[in-house]
């Protein structure tokens, strides 16, 4: 697992001998978190020389991040792409901006959970509609033992939510199905670039209009100059809900229930596009009073709110109805539920809006390489400190036991090559790379990256083109479509006029 650190220098081979690598050596197996380190000088594929530092976590404290090396050994992550959130948890995702708008929705903003919610300690919680699992992983964050039971239909999703528990240990059982009204299958619609509106009831113009509404919302919220056009709004959405389709199978709540013997369900949160008044009557009528908690988020179609509310009503549920600021006008609300009589298992509660403090090891292999290079920052001069670590879950050995540095993987290649000094030269080119520094998850971008390679989607794309727009480069979203490439897109794009240069 490759992490480069910011603003290495080169340096000659000549310059470091035996000696002074011992020495970095020594400090870095000095921290508390590294079980063993070895430094070396490599040269990348242009023939630059790198000091390069390989660690293999101390694996009591490795947490996650151990788990996500052994994916790596395994071959997993050069086939699923992961994604850090910005509390530091690194995760198996679809997109970028997708994963944002969710983990934004659950871990910021907690639409699942109100004021009047608890969970006792070793809670029961059904996760219906889990898509990656971040709803699993927030309540596993709150409450270690919980035991979960996640339902996501879709298979590519369903692989990247097992993946998900897997890395965090939770106290899981995923099922590879959807919850409806009754036990059969289902012909699924699954939208590739934005999986959170999939489902068996899915339709593309009412799909196509909440996208488009979430969208001018995100604009305006935002304080952007520069509302998209209707036009480029539709060129978006064309190229985001193209569609696939898989048969599926759907249980109820109360077969499952009856399957697993599970005697009480402490959480039900349901977000399963359109699908959510299935779910509900797929609960048989002495299990209502089985089920303590209910978050649903719910598409007002046809009446929808107020029929789940009559229903929740009459089975003995207080109600909270809110709306997340972004979806206003898209007919989306979250309504949570309490049972009168709902009485935990556990007299041990869990506060469900404390914050989380407990440690629970590495999330994160960049917060692990920062940590260790600040910490050598104390011991080492600037010039002595590694340009690049490579963490490993082992190293291979000679018979003796010695380390086979000949076998240590190399530097990839497209990290060799992101040391060269390819800066933007124009003046489009250094607008657009400041823009995509501040939209994608990189620190420094050059002339020859490309805009989705970097972690790009075409949402975060239409960012670009708002900010684009008002720095003065007169750009739509297909400009970035057919040049994703900096220098050749800041080629294609209209000049900037030369007021704005001489105001730069």
């Amino acid at each position: 697992m490759y992490i480069s650190t910011e603003g290495f220098q080169m340096r000659e081979h000549q310059q470091w001998p035996a000696m002074n690598l011992k020495k970095v050596e020594e400090v870095l197996n000095c921290h508390p978190d590294i079980q063993k380190a070895v430094v070396i000088v490599q040269e990348d594929t242009f023939g630059q020389e790198h000091l390069v530092a390989y660690l293999v976590p101390d694996p009591s404290r490795s947490g996650p991040l151990g788990q996500l090396l052994r994916l790596e050994c395994a071959g997993t992550l050069a086939q699923h792409p992961t994604y850090e959130l910005p509390n530091g948890m690194t995760v198996f995702q679809k997109g970028r901006n997708e994963t944002e708008l969710i983990y934004r929705e659950i871990f910021e903003d907690k639409h699942y959970l109100s004021e009047s919610m608890c969970l006792p300690e070793h809670a029961c919680v059904f996760d219906v509609g889990a898509n990656i699992g971040l709803f699993s992983l927030f309540i596993h964050q709150l409450c270690p033992t919980a035991c979960i039971y996640a339902f996501e239909p879709i298979p590519s999703v369903f692989e990247l939510l097992q993946l998900n528990m897997s890395l965090y240990a939770v106290q899981a059982h995923p099922f590879a199905c959807g919850l409806s009204k009754e036990d059969k299958s289902e012909l699924f619609t699954y939208y590739p670039h934005c999986s959170l509106l999939s489902g068996f009831l899915a339709q593309d113009e009412q799909e196509r209009d909440v996208v488009k509404t979430f969208l001018l919302n995100q604009q305006q919220i935002n304080e952007s100059k520069q509302i998209p056009s209707l036009d480029e709004l539709d060129t978006l959405l064309k190229e985001r809900l193209i569609t696939e389709q898989f048969v599926c199978p759907v249980k109820t709540v109360s077969s499952i229930m009856r399957e697993q013997e599970i005697e009480q369900i402490d959480l039900l949160k349901i977000d399963v596009e359109k699908s959510e008044l299935d779910v509900l009557l797929g609960i048989e009528e002495h299990d209502w009073l089985r089920i303590g908690q209910i978050v649903i988020e719910v598409h007002d179609l046809d009446d929808r709110v107020a029929q789940i509310q009559a229903l929740l009503q009459r089975h003995g549920y207080r109600l909270h109805l809110t709306q997340d600021r972004f979806l206003e006008g898209t007919g989306l609300h979250y309504i949570s539920a309490v049972q009168e009589r709902y009485r935990p298992t556990s007299t041990a509660k869990i506060d469900l809006h404390r914050e989380q403090t407990e440690d629970r090891g590495w999330q994160s292999p960049k917060a692990l390489c920062d940590a260790v290079m600040q910490f050598s920052t104390t011991y080492l001069a600037p010039w002595e400190l590694p340009s690049d670590f490579i963490l490993l879950e082992h190293f291979p050995l000679f018979p003796d036991g010695r380390v086979d540095t000949s076998a240590l993987p190399p530097l990839r290649e497209q990290a060799c090559s992101s040391k060269r000094s390819y800066t933007p030269e124009t003046d489009e080119e250094r607008i657009l790379a400041d823009i995509w520094t501040q939209i994608l998850p990189v620190a420094k971008v050059q002339r020859h990256d490309n805009f989705f390679l970097l972690g790009g989607d075409s949402i975060l794309g239409m960012q670009v083109v708002a900010q684009a727009r008002e720095k003065g480069i007169d750009m739509n979203i297909m400009h970035l479509f057919q040049h994703p490439i900096l220098t050749e897109l800041a080629a294609t794009v209209p000049s900037l006029p030369s007021t704005t240069k001489e105001e730069r």
